[in-house]
């Protein structure tokens, strides 16, 4: 058997070590690899949960096109089980064209709390549209999101929301889902439990429920004791103390001497008089001294 050369001996030395830092090149990319479809994957699952609202954001209508052409407005009414804020006002835009004007969030008595102006958009599915200033919901009170569809053609699922349940922090009532014709105006109609697809971006507070309806974000603190009502008691009258008091002044005003009455009767007259005295003297000179 022949010597073995030193450099062939050398050579594969080096190709072994070659092979070796390759393989662990691979193996930081393959790891870098992982990594970086890890890193991805979290934005996605974040911006799946960044939309807390009433229905899951992969909620699909069984009609996407309904055939009414008529101008509605389509909501949902529903309660907050926990105080929050509202960011954002969400619906279901159809593959038709339906001419969605506006989204809007009303209070129980048809008062607007948030309006969003809708430019035109074809893009099915569902759509944010993001609050200038958010607005508070407590809890327990009745709320109603809707969006303005001029030309009809929306989306909807019908006998959904037949009857009451709670889901996701919210309490929905039977025949939730409400619509009212024309322009833009409080919906208040139902029709077979149907649901139109809208929603609402919703974060709540550490808060919990709302203590009361009368007094919803704060409380009363009801008093330590009852207030005493204090009374002083005199055992004497105070004796007068000299130099305190002055003696009263007479009065300035004059005095006027009491009116004369005038008789009821009426006087008689002179002749009667000196008739009277000459009947008087007559008898007594008859009558002798």
């Amino acid at each position: 058997m022949p010597p073995e050369n030193p450099q062939t001996r050398a050579s594969a030395r080096r190709a072994r070590k070659l092979t070796r830092r390759t393989r662990k090149l691979i193996a930081v990319l393959a790891g870098t690899v992982v990594a970086a479809g890890a890193l991805a994957a979290v934005p996605a699952l974040a911006r799946a949960q960044s939309t807390p609202g009433i229905f899951s954001d992969n909620l699909s209508p069984a009609v996407a096109v309904d055939p009414d052409r008529s101008a509605v407005e389509l909501g949902v009414a529903f309660s907050p089980q926990h105080n929050g804020d509202v960011t954002a006002l969400q619906y279901y835009q159809s593959p038709a064209r339906s001419g969605v004007t506006s989204a809007t969030l009303w209070s129980s008595d048809g008062g607007v709390l948030a309006r969003v102006n809708v430019g035109p958009n074809g893009t099915a599915g569902w759509h944010t549209l993001p609050l200038d200033d958010h607005i508070r919901l407590r809890a327990g009170e009745q709320y109603v999101v809707s969006y303005h569809a001029s030309r009809g053609a929306y989306s909807v699922t019908e006998n959904d929301l037949t009857s009451s349940r709670k889901q996701n922090g919210f309490v929905l009532r039977a025949n939730a889902g409400v619509y009212q014709y024309g322009q833009s105006a409080f919906p208040r109609h139902t029709y077979k439990g149907s649901n139109y697809l809208v929603d609402v971006v919703f974060h709540k507070s550490g808060g919990g429920r709302a203590p009361s309806r009368r007094h919803p974000l704060t409380r009363r603190r009801a008093p330590s004791r009852p207030p005493q009502t204090r009374y002083r008691v005199l055992t004497r009258p105070p004796s007068p103390q000299p130099g305190r008091h002055r003696s009263p002044r007479p009065s300035r005003l004059r005095s006027r001497p009491p009116r004369r009455l005038r008789s009821r009767h009426p006087r008689p007259s002179r002749p009667r008089l000196r008739a009277r005295r000459q009947t008087r003297e007559a008898r007594q000179a008859r009558a002798g001294p």
